[in-house]
């Protein structure tokens, strides 16, 4: 993940053949293929760093997160009341339409993996549309 560092402190979106980040890549094509995906991305947070409160502007989706590199146990996320860490649960699913929040404590830059799949409760004909544009979903990661 060394070609890595020069990603800027946000996200950027994983491409089917991303050179960048190949084991990434097919992750996210496979995850693309078989469980619908509507995109997957990798976010960079600097060390001792702070994501703000968001939510996502639909409930459509669910949010799959897993640590790729960086210091274990450093990473936190707040979904509602809910506060996880990386030791507990190295893979995170949630639904990002509720308040989140993230911090990483670690020493050095971490690499997240973000996907957001079809939220499984939804009926098959719900309108998965309503998906943010890249650069909005992007930001607000």
């Amino acid at each position: 993940l060394d070609r890595l560092d020069p990603l800027p402190d946000r996200a950027r979106l994983l491409l089917p053949d991303d050179a960048l980040a190949p084991a990434a890549s097919r992750l996210a094509r496979r995850l693309l293929a078989d469980h619908g995906a509507a995109r997957c991305a990798l976010l960079r947070l600097e060390p001792c760093s702070h994501r703000p409160t968001r939510c996502a502007p639909t409930n459509a989706y669910l949010r799959l997160e897993r640590l790729l590199h960086g210091d274990l146990g450093a990473t936190f996320l707040r979904v509602a009341d809910t506060l996880l860490d990386d030791s507990d649960h190295p893979a995170l699913a949630y639904d990002p339409s509720f308040e989140h929040e993230r911090w990483y404590d670690g020493a050095r830059p971490a690499f997240l993996f973000l996907c957001d799949l079809p939220h499984p409760d939804l009926p098959a004909d719900f309108p998965h549309d309503r998906h943010p544009a890249d650069e909005a979903w992007l930001n607000g990661l």
